[in-house]
C-alpha cells in the first residue's frame, strides 16, 4: 500500500466476482429442478457452525438446501401476488450478481483502503470522490431531490414513500410502490 500497489484488491475482488458467477450459475440449474418440500431436512445458517464444503456436491446441496428454504419464505409472501417464487430468486440473486459487477474502481478502492484503515483505527476511513461529494452534501444538507424515497426490489428501483411537501407529492403523479423503469429531465 505504501507503494502504491492496490492490485491486491483488485485480484481479490475478480475472485469473488468470479465465485459469485458460478454460484448463480449453480442457483439457475438449481432452479430448474422440483423441490420436495416433503423432506425433512435442516439447514445450518451459523456460520460458526459452518465449515466449508469438502466437495463441489456438498457445496450444491446446501445451495439446494438454502434456495429451498427461501422458497418457502417466499411462499408466505404477500407481496408476490401470483408471481411464481422461483422467478423472484432468480431474479434476486441475478440482481446480487449485477451490483456486484457494478463496482467501479473508486468503490473498490474504497472498501480496500477502508479496511485497512479501520483495521488500525475503527472511526478511520477512507472516502472516494463520489462520497466525499455525498458527505459533503449530507453535511451541507443542499441536496434537492424529488421528495421521495427510493429502495431496491429484486433488481427494480420502487418508491418505498413519498415524503410530505416534496415535489413527488405536489405532482400527484407518481404514488408508493410505483416501480421507476426510466427517468427523464
Amino acid at each position: 500500500i505504501k507503494s502504491g500497489d492496490v492490485t491486491f484488491a483488485y485480484t481479490v475482488y475478480n475472485t469473488l466476482l468470479k465465485r459469485i458467477d458460478e454460484r448463480i450459475a449453480t442457483v439457475d440449474e438449481l432452479l430448474k429442478e422440483d423441490f420436495d418440500f416433503t423432506v425433512d431436512e435442516s439447514l445450518i445458517t451459523d456460520p460458526a457452525k459452518l465449515s466449508y464444503a469438502k466437495t463441489p456436491a456438498e457445496a450444491k446441496d446446501r445451495w439446494r438446501k438454502r434456495l429451498k428454504y427461501d422458497l418457502l419464505a417466499l411462499k408466505n409472501d404477500k407481496s408476490l401476488k401470483g408471481e411464481d417464487p422461483k422467478v423472484r430468486l432468480k431474479r434476486r440473486y441475478s440482481s446480487f450478481a449485477k451490483r456486484m459487477h457494478q463496482t467501479d474502481a473508486d468503490e473498490l478502492l474504497e472498501m480496500y483502503l477502508t479496511s485497512v484503515t479501520t483495521s488500525y483505527d475503527p472511526h478511520t476511513t477512507f472516502m472516494s470522490p463520489s462520497t466525499q461529494e455525498n458527505f459533503r452534501i449530507l453535511m451541507g444538507l443542499k441536496l434537492d431531490g424529488i421528495g421521495a424515497q427510493l429502495q431496491m426490489v429484486d433488481g427494480n428501483t420502487v418508491l418505498n414513500k413519498l415524503i410530505p411537501g416534496g415535489a413527488a407529492e405536489k405532482s400527484g403523479q407518481i404514488k408508493a410502490e410505483d416501480r421507476i423503469i426510466s427517468v427523464g429531465q
